[in-house]
């Protein structure tokens, strides 16, 4: 762990399995104001199995009960398929008996009592568009599904779609219509700006991030109109995530620290 406003590090100890495959990761907490970080790691194989580490015990703990289903990690590329909301983590994976993306497979970890569940994704039509991948984000406090389409009647526009759950379930906020070389890297958490490049969703829902191939970094409306170019897209880049960063002087315990 580390804690950019502080430089403090902590170093997690391995954990009791090592060679499980390729794992998922959840970062978090049980608790807004708590300082006892946690972290879930979970074991893509057939056992179904996951551990918990705590900041507060330092050491890793096996969860009582499995994850729901049998957990399959996501081929797609640019994309990272999880985030947190209030105090849940969100991951998209592939559940073996599904033949199709209609309707994401949503695998969630509660930090407050460490136990799993499982949402589905809203569906939609496929007759107009082409799938291409989807992703979780927060909007608002609020989970957020989205889908980047290819308009199969306009093969060089895409679509972002973006829906956020609420009590009622999925409701549809945006339909956004990009160039089709504009990939999303960064969503604000109000839901009005958007970044791209190869991006991510801001919390806010009111800024994306995005950009261009081999481009600048780019911060549009939910118009799709440009609002701010940043600096140039080095290139060999095409992995990265942008995040709305809080500084926070939470402590890890530890006086091991980064320095320039």
């Amino acid at each position: 762990m580390w804690n950019p406003a502080t430089r403090e590090v902590h170093r997690i100890p391995p954990t009791p399995r090592l060679n499980s495959g390729s794992p998922l990761y959840g970062f978090g907490a049980d608790d807004p104001n708590s300082t006892d970080f946690k972290i879930v790691r979970l074991h893509t194989g057939y056992d179904g199995t996951a551990e918990v580490y705590s900041l507060s015990t330092k050491s890793w703990i096996t969860t009582q009960n499995p994850p729901p289903f049998i957990i399959m990690t996501r081929s797609r590329l640019n994309t990272k398929f999880n985030t947190l909301v209030k105090r849940v983590y969100h991951w998209i994976t592939n559940n073996p008996n599904d033949d199709n993306y209609n309707g994401a497979n949503i695998l969630c970890f509660n930090f407050q009592n460490n136990q799993f569940g499982q949402l589905r994704g809203p569906t939609f039509s496929y007759e107009d568009y082409c799938f291409l991948w989807d992703d979780v984000a927060e909007i608002k406090g609020s989970l957020a599904y989205v889908a980047y389409v290819l308009q199969c009647n306009s093969p060089d526009r895409v679509s972002l779609k973006i829906w956020v759950l609420d009590q009622s379930g999925w409701n549809k906020e945006y339909n956004i219509n990009l160039g089709s070389h504009f990939h999303l890297c960064g969503l604000g958490k109000n839901g009005t700006q958007f970044f791209g490049g190869y991006l991510e969703l801001g919390k806010n829902g009111t800024q994306f991030f995005g950009g261009y191939l081999e481009g600048s970094l780019t911060s549009c409306d939910r118009q799709g109109n440009t609002i701010c170019r940043f600096g140039q897209i080095p290139a060999g880049y095409t992995k990265y995530w942008v995040h709305e960063y809080m500084p926070s002087i939470a402590p890890l315990g530890t006086r091991q620290y980064i320095y320039d």
